[in-house]
């Protein structure tokens, strides 16, 4: 098939031909791979402008096509023999990938910089986690907080599985009944920051974070720094906490002069 019929091409991709015509189609396939590339070309570009769900933009392609098509079906006069490099056909399809391309960035970019920043720095405390969860596994069987310990330990296993609604809803039970118990505490606020319960999770870890004798004292005003970039109008407290962080010299101090960095804050 040296012209190919684009119209056709369309109603093959979406499954509109008869069945007589699907076959001879399917048949021609086979056997032109010319045809069989243009297919290929055509369903790649055409699931490329659904998957930004842009129908006008289609159309628009679509239209662009038909007219190239119309004007390559002109007689054609005589000219000078030179090397053609691209057809018009496939300066439409670049142009066309071109549209694509341009339409992503802008459907696609993240123009939320705190909340890109905060999807960039934000992780689970994974070492803190595992560490809690090995040292309550070594529970005896006489000692006097073992019920404290259990539960515990099944509320850190929700969390460690990434089942974080209930793990919310274990850890706050747990404090319901232990309210002084800071590892509850802190997986609670990193499992309410899972749930993207920013405010709650601020709230949480405030009694740890203005605690300078608790373990995840520096860690907790990290979270909280994070919570905040992730609150509508949160970005100056965000800032204020790294800062602090920053000028700490502790082990989240370069990160945390990195995110401010990132944040474009100079000192």
């Amino acid at each position: 098939m040296n012209d190919l019929d684009y119209d056709k091409i369309d109603r093959y991709i979406e499954g509109k031909m008869s069945t007589e015509e699907l076959q001879d189609f399917e048949q021609k396939l086979k056997v032109d791979e010319t045809l069989s590339d243009a297919v290929a070309l055509q369903s790649d570009l055409l699931k490329g402008i659904e998957l930004f769900g842009d129908q006008q933009l289609r159309e628009n392609i679509q239209q662009a096509q038909h007219n190239m098509n119309k004007k390559e079906s002109l007689p054609k006069q005589p000219k000078p023999r030179r090397i053609v490099l691209f057809s018009v056909r496939n300066m439409a399809i670049a142009a066309s990938f071109l549209i694509l391309i341009v339409a992503g960035y802008f459907l696609l970019r993240p123009t939320d910089q705190p909340g890109r920043l905060y999807a960039n720095y934000f992780q689970m405390d994974q070492p803190a986690l595992e560490n809690e969860l090995e040292e309550l596994s070594l529970i005896g069987m006489g000692m006097a907080d073992r019920e404290r310990r259990d539960q515990l330990k099944s509320s850190l296993e929700l969390v460690q599985t990434e089942q974080y609604h209930e793990a919310v809803t274990a850890l706050t039970e747990h404090l319901n009944i232990y309210p002084q118990d800071e590892i509850a505490t802190y997986f609670l606020g990193l499992s309410l920051m899972q749930i993207k319960s920013f405010e709650e999770a601020i709230r949480v870890f405030a009694p740890i974070e203005t605690d300078t004798e608790s373990k995840y004292h520096e860690d907790a005003r990290w979270f909280q720094a994070l919570s905040w970039l992730q609150m509508k109008a949160g970005q100056e407290k965000a800032i204020q906490l790294l800062e602090q962080i920053a000028g700490e010299s502790g082990p989240l101090s370069s990160q945390a002069a990195l995110l401010l960095k990132d944040l474009n804050v100079t000192e």
